[in-house]
């Protein structure tokens, strides 16, 4: 599970932790909280939502990452995005994927 860690200037790290047990597995900083490293849940949303606009039953998104070709690193999560027919992933560059492709990401 990778939370974002923010206040009031912007985000300051991703922070990995064990999804079943809360252990801390890593974590990054952010140089420059201003940087807009992260699209917001909200923006990822709307990207999933234009590119279905009949689908509904759309859930609040949440950061995840596994090894992908769509993600080469755990702290350039994707937002998650469960809706009444599947899920669909979106990345820190606004792409959307209805799947991720398994092996190593790059």
């Amino acid at each position: 599970m990778l939370v974002p860690v923010r206040d009031a200037m912007g985000l300051r790290a991703i922070v990995q932790l064990d999804a079943d047990t809360l252990a801390l597995e890593g974590f990054a900083t952010v140089g420059d909280p201003t940087s807009g490293f992260l699209i917001g849940a909200d923006e990822a949303l709307e990207i999933a939502q234009r590119s279905r606009p009949q689908t509904s039953g759309w859930l609040e998104p949440f950061l995840g990452w596994r090894p992908c070709r769509e993600s080469f690193d755990s702290m350039r999560p994707f937002w998650v995005i469960k809706h009444a027919n599947g899920t669909l992933f979106v990345t820190q560059s606004a792409e959307l994927f209805e799947n991720l492709t398994i092996g190593k990401g790059g």
